[in-house]
Parts: structure tokens; C-alpha cells; sequence
């Protein structure tokens, strides 16, 4: 046995040797379908099947559905939920770290003392937090990870109990987490505990707050912790239903931290190695059709095996080997074209995707790709071996294989495979066509404000040396000051949140005392604070009243302008200048002016009520953005920008330098590399299809050289014979059109949630994938059809 089938390798190596060209292309074909199928599979595995890196992960869940809750709120369920062995609250931070080489921002988390207790992972060096240390006033401790002590510590094995200042208050540090620890985020560097102050309502039962973790008891599922969150859910309700609304209620749910983690990027990436598993369809189509015509080639030599005695099943078996070494081969190859494709997707996904990080290729991916190498060799191979290897022998014999006789059968497998190419690349084409479209769209939308030619950058105050709102306006004003005084700076101003960069907060408001509304959810605004000028430097228009000005000082009637929306939401038709609106509770401000919309999160979430506030009357934020509009390139001034800011205070954390241009950018690069990579796999569907349907037509036109010889000798027409091969040619055509128009209707509901104002159903894209389609088909039938054409009936049959 073992014996044989050593023969059928060497055979096969002889085999593919003696016919390059097949050998090549259809190595490659199998090589880009493989490797890009592997690829798309490595990162699916890294980001989605992977278990995260925790002891006993899938006891640790995200509650509530990650929404953000007081801190009442996290005391209330570690009361109520005995299926939740520890829970914790946190909030992402990010603190000035000075007295320690050049000063930083310090990206980290606030944390319950039970937080490293959920994530099952204890400091290597040190201790966790004490639950006293979430008191305020106690709260002056500080772990660091393992990176920070070392990059900025020294890896200072005496750093336990060492005085950090972090945003001007010195903190003692009192754990280091493990080298390989992986955060939630993994930016967080650094960890300080969550204080709870029951005194404090507007810390302790606000409506901003906490996201919640928990880790299940021995034995817990998921679903029984949700059954007590369940009518912990509705008493909340019942006692406050305006802030615990029906959809608080709903959300009552503790999700695997997995779930939580990927839950952005599952239906993504899921349809992305969906889309191209069908380019592996595609090239397995391809190969077998390669392979019906190869075989047709081989007819004599199959006929003289069975002749010999040869059985169809040592044929086959024969075939399959033959297939198998062209499957490794092109699988070996794509194996390369994997680890390329992943080093690159790696660096894209990185910081955009989560988990991202962990993206790469090994031992996993390579057993991967050779398993699907056998399994595509399985797919492509049996049938194209089984056809070749049931030879009619008289006809073998008689002609000698030379005049590429071919059964009925073998040509019509050939249609079949190239009617699927047409049906899976007009899927592929409709997908790709919607993404473009709506990526196009997404790119025109208007954010509000124009971000050409301007410079951004983020300032963080350490708290002590600016404690008060004198110092905080001072420095401010001094290095607008200093900056505006540069040659090619036209602006500047500065915000407390950067459009599109960083978060916000919101308020609650009313209009001229009018009572909130019982029972129902309240009116929300985002909170803007902008210095004189900020406004005028971002580029958002003033629609009505004016902008702040010097004269908005502290000691001043406070005064807010409002944006289309808020003025829309609060008054309707009504002028709202100097109506008062309440934010802040007993407050109430007169409205200054109304400005233009800005979409504050995303270009495709629009634009929400928002108020803006001098920064010189509400001096609160100590983490602020720098605007500058410049008269040409802003990085070229950027140097000159941050030497002017550091001039006024070497202290204060410079962090997130970049051009409007690219933060806009960046908020798009999911988007972008989403639809860059399905229109790659649809370019690439629509490659191989073409090049399915020229190989189909020319190996029909090649298997019947004889027979229109024959029929130009007796006086057939050229057009006939033309039209006949053009009609028979277009019926696997126009019949995978219409099943892939019908299948493309059926499957884009899948890509709804990626799409930005496009139907996935939009006829304009359908037509378009189905005509760029039909148009590449027709160009690759012309060439066969004109070699039809131009057969020289003597010269046919002399040869035979």
C-alpha cells in the first residue's frame, strides 16, 4: 500500500512538473485564497475565540450591559446579588505624572479595592487596595504596571512605599502589577482607588458614575446573577423612574467580560472571514475547472491505463494525490502570504480593535492553513478526479487525446463551477459596492466645524499647582497668549473636549423653571467649556447672538451659548437669546448665542444638544485641548507650538499632538480598513471569477476544435458557430447573475450595522455589481470566441 502510494507521489511530482503553467496558477490561486483565508481566521482567533488572560475568565463578567452607574448604584448590587463573589466599579482617569524626568499624562483607572480580586491577578510586587482606602482623604496610594515602573522607575526594586506625584498631590506606591498583566484598556498604566463619599450626592448618587465588574461564585452562570439583577432593576425603577427608565431596566444583564470586550468587532470580523471564505469557494472553483480541463488533455493516457487494466479507483486515487501535492504546495505558499497579511493587518489593528494587540501568526495558524490546504484539496479535487478518471476508452484510444474530446458531463461540471464563480462574486461585488457607497457618503458629512489647517493638542493641570480657577484662567490665557504671538499661527483658543478625541459629560436641563418631567426620561445636554476665541478657531458657526468675549469675566452674569439642537429641543420655534435654561441644579443661565451643530462623537452619530460655557466663568476642567489655526501646515509649526507651551510650565503634560485632519481621520479607520478589506476580497473574487470564466470557455472552445472544423468544412457559417459558442457561454453567465442578484438581496441585511445612509437593498449598487460583473465576463468570453472565429477548417482537420 505504503508502496503504491510513494509511486503516486512520484507520478504526480512528474505530473505537475511536466505542465508549469497549470502547476503555477493553480498554486497561486490556491495560495491567495488559502492565505488570505488563514489571515482573516488568525485575527477572528486572536480578538474573538481566544479566552482573555485572566485565571478563570469566564467567571468575570461586565454588568448592566457596561453602562456607567453611581456609585449608590455599585453598593446596591454588591448587596443584592449573592451570585457575585466580588464586584467592582472603574473609571478610566488619566493623571499628570511630574518630579520624574519630563512631565506626562498618565493614562489609568480609578478601582474599586476589590478590582484586582475580579480580574483574578494579584500586584507581583506589593499589595492591591485596602477597602479604607477608598475613603476620601485615604485614597493616596498608587499601583503601577509593570511597564511604567519600569520605563520611568527604573525597575527600582525599592519603589514599595516611594512618594509619586500624580496631578500635584503625592501618592505612595503600594503594588506593581505582573509583567504579563494585561488591563481592561490597554492603555491604563497606572491604578488609584475609587472613592466613595455617601455625603457627596453628586459623586455618590449622580447620574455620572462607574462601570461595573463582577466575578461569578463557584458554580454561578451568567444567567442566575441576572435573575437577581432583575428585580433589583425594577426597585430601582419603582423609586426613581425618571433616571432608572424601562431601558435601564432591560439591560439588567451580566455579559461574559469576552462578550463585553469584542462585542464592537464580532459581526465584523465574523462577516469579513465570511466574505473570504467565499474567495476560497472561488479559487477551489477555479482549480477543479483548471483540473475538468486538464483532464481533457489526459484523455489518451487514462484510457491506455484502463485499458492495462488500470482501476478507476487507482485512477482517482492517482488524481487525488496529484491534488493533494498541488494543495500543500499552494498551501506552503500561503502560509507566507498569511504571515505577510498579518503583519500587516496587525499593525492596523493594533489600537483600534480590541485585543488587537495579541494579532499575530504561530503554530495555531500554521496547523490552520495546512488543515484548510486538505480540506480545499478534498473540495476541488474529488470530483474533477472522479470525471477524469471515467475515460471512454474508444474515443481515447481512437483519437489519442489530440482532438481534446470531451464528455457532456465534464462540460457541464465545467458550467456549474462557473456559474457559482459569477453567483459568489456578485455577492462579494454588492457588498463591496454598498461599504464604498457608504464610506463615500460618511467622508462628505459635514462635523460642524472646519478642520483643515488646524493643530490640536492636549494640556493635563496638575491639580496643586493650579488649585483654583485664578491660576488655571492664568495659565490659559498666557499660553494662548505666547502661541498666538507665532508667525503663520491665525488662531487660537481651547476647549474641554475636542470633538471627535474625548469624551463629554452631560446635564440635565429645563427651560425657564418649567419642572423636569415626571416619570419619563429627563432632557440632556452636553457641557462645553471654550475660551473667548475657541469657538471662532474651530471653525463652528455663530447662527444668532455672539460669541464669548472679554467681557464674559468671573465676576459676571454667567451666560452659555447653546447649539441648534439644544435651542431646537428647548424652544422650538421660539427665539431662545436670553431665555433662561437651568443646568447645574438651582442655576439658572440666561442664553449669549446659538451656534452651529457639531458632531462631537462620530461623523455618523449626529449632532446632540449641547451647551457651551467660558472657561473663564466655569475654570473646573484641568484637562484641556489647545486649538491652533495656522495660515499653512500645522505640523510645521508644531515644534514651535510645544516649545512656547512648555516654556510657561515644563510640569504640565503635553499628550495627543495631531491635525484636526488626522483625529478626524482616525475616527474613521474601522470604517475604512472594514471596506478596504472586503473590497479586496471582492476585487479579488471578481479576478478569479473572470479569470474561471475565460478558462471554462476557452477549454470549450479547445475541446470542440475538431468538431467546428467539421462544420466549417461542410459550409457552417462562421456567425453560427459564433453565436452558438457566445449562447452557450452566457447561459452559465446570465444564470449565476441571476442567483447571485438573488442571494445578494437575501444575505446584505448582514452588513446593516456597517452601513451609513445606504438601503442594503440600494439598486443603484445592485446594478452596478451586476453590470461591472456581466461587462468582465463578456471580456473574458471575447478572446476565446474570436480564436473560435478565426479556426482554419483545412488546417483542423490536416492535423487530424
Amino acid at each position: 500500500m505504503m508502496g503504491g502510494l510513494w509511486q503516486d507521489v512520484r507520478f504526480g511530482l512528474r505530473s505537475l512538473r511536466r505542465r508549469p503553467g497549470f502547476t503555477a496558477v493553480a498554486g497561486v490561486t490556491l495560495a491567495l485564497g488559502v492565505g488570505a483565508n488563514t489571515a482573516m481566521f488568525g485575527v477572528l482567533d486572536s480578538v474573538l475565540l481566544r479566552p482573555l488572560n485572566y485565571p478563570d475568565a469566564d467567571r468575570i463578567v461586565q454588568v448592566w450591559s457596561g453602562r456607567v452607574l453611581s456609585k449608590s448604584t455599585l453598593e446596591r448590587i454588591e448587596e443584592a446579588v449573592s451570585s457575585f463573589e466580588v464586584v467592582t466599579g472603574y473609571e478610566a482617569t488619566a493623571l499628570a505624572l511630574t518630579g520624574v524626568g519630563a512631565a506626562e499624562e498618565i493614562q489609568g483607572a480609578a478601582v474599586s479595592p476589590g478590582h484586582f480580586d475580579v480580574m483574578g491577578v494579584r500586584p507581583a510586587l506589593g499589595r492591591g487596595f485596602a477597602r479604607e482606602e477608598a475613603t476620601p482623604g485615604e485614597d493616596a496610594v498608587v499601583i503601577l504596571s509593570h511597564a511604567l515602573w519600569v520605563d520611568r522607575f527604573g525597575a527600582d526594586p525599592r519603589i514599595l512605599g516611594r512618594s509619586v506625584v500624580l496631578d500635584g498631590a503625592p501618592r505612595a506606591v503600594v503594588g506593581v502589577m505582573p509583567a504579563g498583566y494585561r488591563p481592561l484598556n490597554r492603555g491604563w498604566r497606572i491604578w488609584v482607588p475609587l472613592t466613595i463619599d455617601p455625603s457627596d450626592f453628586g459623586d455618590y448618587e449622580g447620574t455620572a458614575g462607574s462601570r461595573i465588574l463582577a466575578r461569578l461564585a463557584p458554580g454561578i452562570v451568567p444567567r442566575l446573577a441576572e435573575l437577581e439583577l432583575e428585580p433589583l432593576a425594577q426597585a430601582l425603577h419603582d423609586e426613581e423612574p425618571a433616571v432608572f427608565d424601562e431601558e435601564f431596566v432591560s439591560q439588567a444583564t451580566a455579559v461574559p467580560i469576552l462578550d463585553a470586550t469584542v462585542a464592537s468587532t464580532r459581526t465584523t470580523l465574523w462577516l469579513l472571514l465570511g466574505a473570504v471564505g467565499l474567495v476560497l469557494l472561488i479559487a477551489c472553483a477555479n482549480v477543479a475547472n483548471l483540473l475538468l480541463a486538464q483532464g481533457t488533455g489526459r484523455g489518451q493516457e487514462m484510457a491506455v491505463r484502463r485499458a492495462l487494466g488500470g482501476s478507476r479507483r487507482r485512477l482517482v486515487r492517482q488524481l487525488l494525490v496529484e491534488s493533494l501535492l498541488l494543495g500543500t504546495g499552494g498551501g506552503m505558499v500561503g502560509v507566507g502570504v498569511a504571515a505577510g497579511l498579518l503583519t500587516g493587518l496587525g499593525a492596523h489593528l493594533a489600537s483600534g480593535v480590541p485585543r488587537g494587540d495579541t494579532i499575530g501568526f504561530d503554530l495555531r495558524l500554521f496547523a490552520f492553513a495546512l488543515a484548510l490546504s486538505l480540506g480545499t484539496t478534498v473540495l476541488f479535487g474529488l470530483v474533477p478526479a472522479v470525471q477524469v478518471a471515467r475515460p471512454e476508452l474508444r474515443p481515447g484510444l481512437a483519437h489519442g487525446g489530440r482532438r481534446g474530446v470531451a464528455g457532456r458531463g465534464r462540460q457541464g461540471m465545467n458550467r456549474v463551477l462557473m456559474a457559482a464563480e459569477v453567483a459568489i462574486s456578485v455577492v462579494l461585488l454588492f457588498g463591496a459596492g454598498l461599504l464604498l457607497k457608504s464610506s463615500w457618503l460618511l467622508q462628505r458629512v459635514d462635523p460642524g466645524f472646519a478642520t483643515a489647517d488646524l493643530l490640536t493638542l492636549r494640556l493635563t493641570l496638575p491639580a496643586d499647582q493650579y488649585p483654583d480657577s485664578t491660576t488655571r484662567v492664568t495659565y490659559v490665557r498666557t499660553v494662548e497668549e505666547r502661541v498666538g504671538a507665532l508667525a503663520g499661527v491665525t488662531r487660537v483658543g481651547t476647549v474641554g473636549f475636542l470633538p471627535m478625541a474625548s469624551g463629554h459629560i452631560s446635564t440635565v436641563y429645563t427651560v425657564d423653571g418649567r419642572p423636569l418631567p415626571e416619570g419619563g426620561p429627563r432632557p440632556y445636554a452636553m457641557a462645553q467649556v471654550a475660551t473667548p476665541g475657541a469657538l471662532e478657531t474651530l471653525g463652528i458657526p455663530l447662527l444668532e447672538g455672539r460669541w464669548f468675549d472679554e467681557t464674559d469675566r468671573p465676576e459676571s452674569e454667567v451666560r452659555g451659548a447653546i447649539n441648534a439642537a439644544r435651542a431646537a429641543a428647548a424652544f422650538g420655534s421660539e427665539n431662545p437669546r436670553g431665555r433662561p435654561r437651568q443646568m447645574f441644579g438651582d442655576s439658572a443661565f440666561p442664553v449669549l448665542g446659538v451656534v452651529g451643530d457639531v458632531r462631537q462623537t462620530a461623523l455618523d452619530i449626529d449632532s446632540r444638544p449641547e451647551t457651551f460655557f467660558s472657561y473663564r466663568q466655569f475654570p473646573a476642567f484641568t484637562n484641556l485641548y489647545l486649538t491652533v489655526r495656522t495660515s499653512g501646515d500645522p505640523m510645521d509649526l508644531a515644534a514651535a507650538v510645544l516649545e512656547r507651551v512648555l516654556s510657561m510650565d515644563v510640569d504640565v503634560p503635553i499628550s495627543r499632538v495631531a491635525t484636526m485632519d488626522a483625529v478626524l481621520r482616525s475616527t474613521m479607520a474601522d470604517s475604512r480598513l472594514t471596506t478596504l478589506l472586503f473590497s479586496l476580497f471582492a476585487g479579488l473574487a471578481l479576478l478569479l471569477g473572470v479569470v474561471g470564466v475565460y478558462g471554462v470557455i476557452s477549454y470549450t472552445v479547445s475541446s470542440r476544435t475538431y468538431e467546428i472544423g467539421v462544420r466549417l468544412a461542410m459550409g457552417a457559417p462562421h456567425t453560427t458557430v459564433v453565436r452558438e459558442i457566445v449562447g452557450r457561454a452566457l447561459v452559465p453567465v446570465v444564470g449565476g447573475l441571476t442567483v447571485g442578484l438573488l442571494a445578494a438581496l437575501t444575505s446584505s441585511h448582514l452588513l446593516r450595522g456597517l452601513l451609513f445612509q445606504v438601503r442594503p437593498w440600494d439598486p443603484v449598487v445592485l446594478g452596478g455589481a451586476a453590470l461591472t460583473l456581466g461587462g468582465a465576463a463578456l471580456l473574458a468570453i471575447f478572446s476565446p470566441v474570436r480564436r473560435a472565429a478565426s479556426i482554419d477548417p483545412a488546417q483542423c482537420l490536416d492535423t487530424e
